[in-house]
């Protein structure tokens, strides 16, 4: 049965809900990228993705990052704060908690990158369902690529997974298989913490355990990334902000120009384009 609209979303201003082994700490949600925080980019862009009412699990940082948005008028979202040291993500009852404050199906995303409000939109669409949703890149089968950290990542989640796409689009699990999964956002529907949902194996990461046993077993479907875009920000320095910034930058010129010309970016934009996100640096 089709859902009600989602318009809920927690931010995790604190962590990530997929953590690999050897994977670097994550960004700072004060990080700036192209002039704001990755906090407030990440909450302007759920914002236009449709949400409304946002949950934030914040940090020590969370005094400074209601002071990003006090008296924002561009903020028009009701937004709640959680202290980590109270609600802990690695707390099942923190998921259980929130899913009672909502009463409803909610998007989890992390600070650690900047994404397309488009993707917001299309995941919040397809979680109506009533199904546990992830995004995942979609990449060409084949073997191990270099990510934006310059790390090894593993072979694509399809080819991993043995995975079939259904006429809609999205990826279906056939076969179990250990998951590496690199996009921070996900759907939580209406009963996905009900009581039995968390298992004494789980370890210090509940909800990702729960979200990769539900791929293994089928009861979680995969949303390929394409055709929007999902940059991360890694926490190396200055360099992985650059990447995010010229991200932000094709985008809004790729959307300009595709709407008033229908053609490619000119090289001299081009040029010019990389050397702001050189001075940026």
């Amino acid at each position: 049965m089709e859902q009600s609209p989602i318009d809920n979303a927690v931010i995790l201003a604190a962590g990530r809900i997929f953590n690999q082994p050897g994977e670097p700490a994550p960004s700072s949600p004060l990080t700036s990228v192209g002039g704001l925080s990755l906090f407030q980019r990440t909450l302007f862009t759920l914002q236009r993705g449709g949400i409304s009412r946002l949950v934030v699990l914040a940090g020590d940082e969370m005094e400074t990052l209601k002071g990003q948005i006090q008296g924002d008028t561009r903020v028009t979202a009701d937004v709640r704060w959680l202290p980590i040291r109270e609600f802990s993500p690695d707390d099942p009852r923190t998921w259980e908690s929130i899913s009672g404050m909502f009463g409803g199906s909610y998007l989890i995303t992390a600070t650690g990158a900047v994404f397309a409000a488009s993707l917001i939109a299309r995941m919040a669409e397809e979680a109506r369902r009533g199904d546990a949703v992830v995004v995942v890149r979609d990449e060409t089968m084949g073997g191990p690529k270099a990510n934006g950290l310059g790390a090894v990542r593993e072979p694509p989640l399809q080819a991993r997974l043995g995975l079939s796409r259904t006429s809609a689009g999205v990826v279906t699990v056939e076969e179990a298989a250990t998951l590496t999964l690199d996009v921070n956002l996900a759907a939580i529907p209406e009963g996905f913490f009900a009581s039995g949902w968390a298992t004494a194996h789980d370890g210090p990461s509940p909800l990702q355990a729960a979200l990769e046993r539900g791929l293994r077993q089928g009861q979680v479907r995969t949303l390929p990334l394409r055709p929007d875009w999902y940059q991360s920000v890694g926490a190396e320095g200055p360099a992985t902000r650059a990447q995010a910034e010229w991200t932000l930058l094709k985008d809004s010129l790729d959307g300009f120009v595709g709407r008033h010309f229908n053609r490619p970016c000119p090289p001299w934009i081009t040029r010019v384009l990389r050397k702001i996100v050189h001075f940026l640096r």
